[in-house]
């Protein structure tokens, strides 16, 4: 034994060097290790570095001063007046607002604004250390918005020919403004927006192109269908509802509490030659009377259009002829399905409703295949009515089904009010409801063929609803 012990003296020798080695190396690592988990427990965050520059990527676009929002974020002063609200409003996921839900099997959105779980917990920690400033001199500046446009300086600007009186009122209004635009050739628009005069007078607008020819009442449910409710015979109603539906286009929507967008580089929507654009505007109830004369910028697309961008509206005309019949204190749900005559590329998609809806999907079920979704809205609000732009095109083959979910619900909003029977109708008081897909053709062909579908899906809703 003593032998073998001499004999192996300095290979034990080493080995014993090389433990303790490891030991020391072990101790390094996990002091290291210690360090910077102390260094992380004293970080205290600060405006400059940590605030300041969420607020600039998230917040500042709205509140700013001149802004859509009624309060400016944009010091430090400003961050501390509000820093409860701020902690409140963003860990309830109320701000930024994004009513789209990532469900499963729905594809992934572009500008997508809400705080990641870090984001807001620096936030509550600011708040909760006392605000601290930490080096102003080092805090990034605020985004610039050297135009009174937040998308910049626009290719056209069009005014309204008269201004609109909103008077006092007890019941919400719907009102269309005629902008003149007939052009003798078609434009391409990659963005719209609109500056109003009297924004907390309105709830929300919405950009049509109609053609030049057709008149529009000031009080046009659909723009060139006179008053439409009360209207004579089911069949000259219906011929007109067909004439007005397949004329007017959707453009987009304007809401006080919305951010207008740009349509990424090769997308836009078309102005039709020899069109106007109709403003169609929806104001609340009111105690006190305003002036309303705001104005209209269109983006024009600045490079070559390769994907030439329209709509499907389901169901047609925000569901005119869907049935829709709320029982009071009840739940009714709308369901839609179309079925595509041609292949398309899904861009996008919107909805629109008014404060009885609670939820809505699109989906797309292509022949043979299950469905996958293209829009999901699990918390619906008119406020933050948004378009939602798909991070990736998705090719919709001919025959694939398009299905539009709508759920309502009826319970009385105000507990003293009690609930009645709500069906359509373009009043707050009652209820609408329809889902855009937008969408690009290959060819102009597809695109006729798509709008002819279209139409007559809608003449048959028309005559189903005037069998009822």
């Amino acid at each position: 034994m003593m032998l073998t012990m001499k004999s192996n003296g300095a290979g034990a020798h080493r080995f014993l060097v090389a433990c303790l080695l490891a030991l020391a190396a072990l101790h390094v690592v996990v002091t290291r290790a210690a360090d910077r988990g102390q260094r992380r427990q004293d970080v205290r965050p600060n405006f400059a570095s940590d605030v300041a520059p969420i607020l600039n990527d998230h917040c500042v676009m709205c509140h700013r001063p001149a802004g859509r929002a009624p309060i400016s974020l944009v010091t430090l002063d400003d961050a501390r007046a509000q820093a409860e609200r701020i902690v409140a409003v963003t860990r309830a996921r109320q701000m930024p607002p994004w009513i789209a839900t990532q469900g499963r099997g729905f594809p992934e959105l572009q500008n997508d604004p809400r705080l990641t779980d870090g984001q807001i917990r620096t936030l509550q920690q600011w708040t909760n250390l006392g605000m601290p400033s930490g080096d102003l001199s080092r805090a990034p500046l605020p985004p610039n918005f050297s135009s009174t446009w937040p998308l910049g300086v626009p290719d056209l600007i069009l005014t309204f020919p008269r201004q609109i009186s909103l008077p006092p009122d007890s019941a919400d209004r719907l009102l269309n403004m005629v902008l003149a635009v007939n052009l003798p050739e078609d434009r391409w628009i990659a963005g719209l927006d609109y500056q109003a005069t009297s924004s907390a007078a309105l709830k929300h607008a919405l950009f049509l192109s109609v053609p030049a020819d057709v008149v529009v009442d000031d009080q046009d449910v659909l723009p060139g269908v006179g008053g439409l409710l009360g209207l004579g015979a089911i069949d000259n109603l219906g011929e007109r509802l067909l004439a007005a539906d397949r004329g007017m286009k959707v453009l987009g929507a304007w809401t006080t509490g919305g951010w207008p967008r740009l349509m990424p580089p090769g997308m836009a929507q078309r102005l039709p030659r020899r069109t106007n654009i109709v403003l169609q505007l929806h104001a609340p109830p009111a105690e006190t009377g305003t002036i309303e004369d705001g104005r209209v910028a269109i983006y024009l697309a600045k490079e070559p259009v390769t994907a030439r961008v329209t709509s499907l509206l389901l169901p047609a005309s925000f569901g005119i002829a869907s049935g829709i019949d709320i029982p009071a204190g009840g739940r009714y749900t709308l369901v839609e399905t179309f079925t595509l005559p041609v292949d398309v590329e899904a861009i996008g998609a919107r909805g629109h409703a008014h404060a009885l809806a609670q939820r809505m999907s699109m989906t797309a079920a292509a022949p043979g295949k299950s469905p996958r979704g293209l829009l999901a809205i699990g918390k619906w609000d008119p406020r933050w009515r948004d378009t939602y732009l798909l991070k990736k095109p998705v090719t919709l083959k001919k025959g694939t089904i398009l299905r539009v979910e709508i759920t309502y619900d009826n319970q009385a909003l105000v507990p003293s009010v009690p609930a009645h029977r709500v069906v359509w109708g373009p009043h707050l008081s009652q209820e609408i409801g329809g889902m855009e897909l937008l969408l690009s053709t290959k060819t102009e062909a597809d695109a006729a063929a798509l709008e002819d579908a279209r139409a007559k899906h809608f003449r048959e809703q028309l005559l189903k609803s005037s069998r009822h």
